[in-house]
């Protein structure tokens, strides 16, 4: 470890924002400069590719279960409920993707916005399809006994 009690709190960043100072507190014994802050927050390229491709892959995903959107576990579950649950997947994925790339200076309020969009619309339709596939799941049962003590 590197002792640096010495160093200032850098220029560009607001020293009254608490997670800011939290931050250079932490971080402060392990910098030589006051750059070496910024040099902490960048992700590596390997992080870069691997968000982007995990975006693509759903984006791939959406286009084909919407391509496909006719077949029979649609018909059968909702296709809005498999809409929902994708489009939040998107969402929440993208928000957590841009955030860890553009930390210092992604606006809070889209953070916010995504995840209070994001978050609900993908629980919410993963709730639904389970109570859903309960529901058929106990109907086809029920059908089944009926036939089988017919007998």
């Amino acid at each position: 470890m590197i002792n640096s009690t010495e160093i200032p709190f850098p220029e560009d960043w607001d020293s009254t924002n608490a997670g800011a100072v939290n931050f250079y507190e932490k971080c402060l014994e392990y910098v030589e400069k006051s750059e070496d802050f910024n040099f902490i927050l960048d992700m590596s390229l390997f992080f870069k590719i691997f968000g982007f491709l995990c975006i693509l892959y759903m984006i791939v995903v959406n286009v084909m279960l919407f391509i496909y959107r006719d077949s029979y576990i649609f018909k059968r579950q909702c296709r809005t409920y498999f809409g929902g649950l994708l489009v939040g997947s998107l969402i929440i994925s993208g928000d957590t993707y841009f955030l860890e790339i553009y930390y210092q200076h992604y606006p809070c309020i889209i953070h916010h916005l995504l995840t209070g969009i994001g978050y609900p619309l993908y629980l919410g339709s993963a709730g639904l399809i389970i109570i859903r596939y309960y529901k058929y799941y106990y109907k086809s049962q029920i059908a089944y006994f009926k036939s089988f003590f017919e007998f």
